[in-house]
């Protein structure tokens, strides 16, 4: 991602360094791949091995993927965009952990309304709803509070 905007973006979605919102874009650009997915991919792979939810590994990996939420969600409270009031290449990245992602690993929003208002925000998006229908043509967004029905295969897997 870093490396089409810098080569192809011509000033789009990134804010430069003399911006004064630079540090926030940075550190929200990195947040999704450095928490957030980790995260999410943990909770994920210990779910699909039916690990009980009173095993210490599993509330420790719960407890580390609300902490991520509460962080986004009082961002996204406070903030239009997470680097500020302009939309960057920091929100791109962010969107797939609460929407498609959830198709891989159950994740209720409800308890974040700073999250929710924020997708509302995305969905709202010209540019979002043309990536989304040329991307997956078809496919609801997944932009609520509810987890989606898990993708097939891993319901499977779980159900074993």
């Amino acid at each position: 991602m870093e490396y089409i905007i810098n080569k192809h973006g011509n000033g789009h979605l990134a804010l430069g360094s003399d911006h004064p919102d630079y540090a926030d874009y940075l550190y929200w650009f990195h947040f999704t791949n450095g928490s957030l997915q980790p995260a999410l991919g943990r909770v994920m792979v210990v779910a699909s091995l039916n690990v009980d939810d009173s095993n210490p590994m599993k509330q420790n990996l719960n407890t580390r993927l609300e902490d991520a939420l509460k962080l986004v969600d009082e961002r996204v409270k406070k903030n239009t965009w997470l680097a500020g009031k302009e939309f960057t290449a920091a929100d791109v990245m962010i969107v797939f952990s609460f929407t498609t992602m959830r198709l891989f690993t159950s994740l209720d929003l409800s308890s974040y309304p700073g999250i929710l208002s924020y997708l509302k925000r995305i969905g709202e998006r010209k540019a979002y709803k043309t990536a989304m229908e040329k991307g997956d043509p078809g496919m609801k967004p997944l932009l609520g509070a509810e987890s989606p029905e898990l993708f097939e295969p891993l319901r499977l897997l779980r159900s074993k």
